[in-house]
C-alpha cells in the first residue's frame, strides 16, 4: 500500500480525472463532482493500486463520498 493512501487518491482525482478537489472531506458522489463513469474508474484504481478488493457492500455513497470516506474503508478491508 502506497505510504500516504490520501496523497495517493487526491492525485488520481486531480491528475487522471482532471478535478479540482483540494480538501480529503469535500463530497465526491453526492456532490455529483464524479459521475459513474468516473466512480467506477476510481474504484478500479484503488483496487489496483492499493491491492485490495472492495465488496459490494462497500460500494456506496457514504464509503465512497469523499477522500477520508475512502481511506477509511481501505483501512477497514486491509484489516480483514
Amino acid at each position: 500500500m502506497p505510504s500516504d493512501p490520501k496523497q495517493t487518491i487526491l492525485n488520481f482525482l486531480n491528475d487522471r480525472l482532471s478535478k479540482d478537489v483540494q480538501e480529503t472531506s469535500q463530497s465526491l458522489v453526492k456532490s455529483g463532482l464524479l459521475d459513474s463513469f468516473q466512480i467506477l474508474e476510481m474504484i478500479d484504481f484503488i483496487e489496483s493500486q492499493f491491492n485490495v478488493v472492495l465488496q459490494e457492500n462497500d460500494l456506496n455513497e457514504d464509503h465512497l463520498d469523499s477522500v477520508d470516506s475512502l481511506v477509511s474503508l481501505l483501512e477497514r478491508t486491509a484489516k480483514n
